[in-house]
């Protein structure tokens, strides 16, 4: 795994290159050359291409700037570094803006455009989850300080607050536009992420508000009888064995909050349940580690999503804005297939590797290191077009970690 560790080591460098917005966010994407079209104050108005923001370079700033962030605090010794607490801080204050810029107390916004303050109105679980992982892994880090860990905390019981406000709902920039919710599902399959996410949000407020009542709620949210039966215990017991292959790459930070659950949470039966599903859900996705090899170079990359504009129409709901985006889509894909191939392959197989390596399944380790083998030849940096690139540094500090902890007999 000697060439997969280089390798990782450049993806610093080229995220600061191309892909590290001015406000310490991480775009979805960015040409070899750094080319990328921000949204403008008026095309975020009239929420065009979509008022999700989708197939820009900002739709998912919360999530990715959050995942990456989990990666490098996860690597205890690099963390130390001068250069790396750099950025380790630019991203932590990136994270802070989402917070601050959003208009609705509980939104955490996707990113910026640009002029730096417009946005899309709609969030998600997908950029709430990673944004509450980063701030708490940061805040009980060696490197925070007692006032960085203190902001940390008020952020994060800020935030939770507001969310237990609207019954769990993820609030939209502004009233209206509230998408998904730590209390959705209506089997025990389609709740599988909800309810980690709920578990995860009563064990956090639990933890860091000391309240008897947070406890309370934490209790109540594992044992509760669900409307279609059983409790969410059962649910994170199962873990992500059913979700299709495609989805691991919004479902790593379902898997690491898995794992902080059988640290966080005070109850004996969350902490052996969320082990189990941890477990289950690596090994499902094992199948998914070798997804690198189809890739194919050489793709055209486009920084125009503008081209969208050919099936845009007005709208004002999540429904209708999911609706056109998914017309969208298939305009994106060919102004820019590149973009499509590295998603479909190389997003895939990382983020694979990232979940398998997270659950701490026992063979976990040798099977990345084997079904990895050849990619650092396979892979420019420097020609790829979409950011997930990143979750090298994510591989990279759970390798390093499983290593030392539980060293292979064989090496």
């Amino acid at each position: 795994m000697t060439s997969l560790t280089d390798l990782s080591f450049q993806v610093e460098e080229e995220l600061k290159k191309r892909f590290l917005s001015p406000d310490g966010v991480l775009y979805d994407y960015s040409g070899p050359h750094g080319e990328v079209e921000l949204p403008r104050p008026e095309e975020c108005r009239i929420h065009f291409p979509n008022l999700f923001g989708w197939w820009t370079p900002i739709e998912n700033g919360a999530f990715f700037t959050g995942d990456y962030l989990l990666g490098l605090l996860r690597n205890r010794r690099g963390a130390q570094s001068g250069e790396r607490k750099k950025l380790i801080g630019t991203l932590l204050h990136g994270l802070f803006r989402l917070q601050d810029a959003a208009r609705s107390e509980g939104c955490i916004l996707r990113g910026l455009g640009s002029d730096g303050n417009c946005r899309y109105p709609a969030s998600s679980c997908d950029q709430v989850i990673p944004w509450m992982l980063a701030l708490y892994e940061f805040q009980r880090h060696p490197i925070a300080t007692e006032q960085e860990r203190s902001e940390c905390r008020n952020r994060l019981l800020r935030l939770l607050t507001a969310l237990r406000k609207w019954n769990w709902s993820i609030p939209g920039d502004v009233p209206g536009f509230e998408r998904g919710s730590f209390l959705s599902g209506e089997t025990a399959e389609s709740a599988a992420v909800s309810c980690v996410n709920l578990l995860l949000a009563t064990a956090m407020a639990a933890d860091l508000s000391g309240e008897e009542a947070d406890l309370q709620r934490h209790i109540l949210a594992a044992n509760e009888i669900l409307p279609f039966g059983g409790t969410r215990l059962r649910i994170l017991s199962a873990g992500l064995a059913v979700q299709p292959l495609w989805m691991g790459w919004f479902l790593t930070h379902t898997v690491y909050a898995m794992r902080l659950l059988t640290e966080l949470s005070p109850l004996p039966g969350v902490r052996t349940a969320a082990r189990e599903g941890m477990v289950r859900s690596g090994r499902h996705f094992l199948s998914a580690l070798p997804e690198w090899k189809r890739y194919r170079r050489g793709l055209d990359f486009s920084p125009d999503w503008r081209i969208c504009g050919e099936l845009w129409q007005e709208h004002s709901t999540c429904s209708e804005g999911e609706k056109i985006a998914l017309r969208e889509l298939p305009l994106w894909h060919a102004a820019s297939p590149c973009i499509r191939e590295e998603k479909n392959t190389i997003r895939h197989a990382l983020s694979a590797a990232w979940i398998v390596l997270t659950s701490e399944l026992p063979e976990g380790r040798k099977r990345v290191g084997e079904e990895l083998e050849g990619l650092s030849g396979h892979l420019r940096l420097s020609e790829l077009c979409d950011v997930s690139f990143y979750l090298l540094e994510n591989i990279r500090s759970e390798l390093e970690r499983s290593c030392r902890t539980s060293p292979d007999p064989e090496e």
